[in-house]
């Protein structure tokens, strides 16, 4: 489970920065 929830917050800070990138 820890890893799971590792990588869940991993791929939402990569949406965040792909957010940025694309603005």
């Amino acid at each position: 489970e820890g890893l799971i929830l590792r990588g869940s917050a991993a791929a939402a800070g990569v949406s965040k920065e792909d957010m940025l990138k694309r603005e």
